[in-house]
């Protein structure tokens, strides 16, 4: 993967056919995590798709140029946050939805859901998530899920994600659910949503990932 400079971007990226671009920072877990998975995507694609990183301290101007500004910011993806999403973006509202998660909220973690309106029959709760999740995505919601959510300023209507990104909005609804009570058994905290499905993947000629 080739590392660029602010300098570079608009060659490197804009006057390219199909990029992805990873924002990276310093003593970033998530950055950690994704590194090397980018580095054998590279490797897979990199004849079809040109694959780049830009380290984002030093190049802060440009990070913050590109800082994403919305009509609504939703926080959670559960089943409350996805059906406002959904109801926005039918609208033609530019809404994103933000998570320290992935999207689907505690049903996506549940074995079997029986009393979801409009199922006769019980929904395996990963499924019903997955298909909530991509039914909200594909009418034009954005994700920005499995992130650190540091700051979020009501006044100025902005959340900061990952400590660097800003993400700002005229509107910003709180759909956070709510957690599960424990029961205390041996394992609980551990083996909890271990078969949770992956995150939705996007498809577009240029992805920016801001971490």
């Amino acid at each position: 993967m080739k590392e660029i400079t602010a300098a570079e971007f608009d060659n490197e990226v804009l006057n390219a056919e199909k990029v992805i671009l990873d924002f990276y920072s310093t003593e970033c877990p998530p950055c950690e995590a994704l590194a090397s998975k980018f580095e054998d995507l590279s490797r897979l694609y990199g004849k079809d798709v040109k694959f780049l990183k830009i380290f984002r301290q030093q190049n802060r101007d440009l990070a913050e140029q590109l800082d994403s500004e919305f009509d609504v910011i939703i926080l959670g993806a559960g089943p409350g946050g996805l059906a406002a999403g959904l109801y926005l973006c039918q609208s033609k509202i530019n809404t994103v939805l933000i998570d320290h998660a992935l999207s689907g909220g505690n049903v996506a973690t549940t074995h079997q859901v029986s009393n979801y309106p409009g199922f006769t029959e019980p929904q395996p709760g990963y499924l019903l998530s997955h298909n909530m999740s991509e039914q909200t995505k594909l009418c034009g919601a954005v994700y920005k899920v499995a992130v650190d959510i540091t700051i979020v300023d009501f006044e100025k209507k902005e959340v900061i994600i990952d400590e660097y990104e800003i993400v700002r909005a005229k509107r910003i609804i709180i759909a956070t659910g709510t957690t599960s009570n424990l029961t205390g058994a041996n394992g609980e905290k551990e083996l909890r949503a271990r078969a949770s499905p992956t995150a939705p993947s996007v498809t577009r000629n240029i992805i920016m990932i801001k971490r």
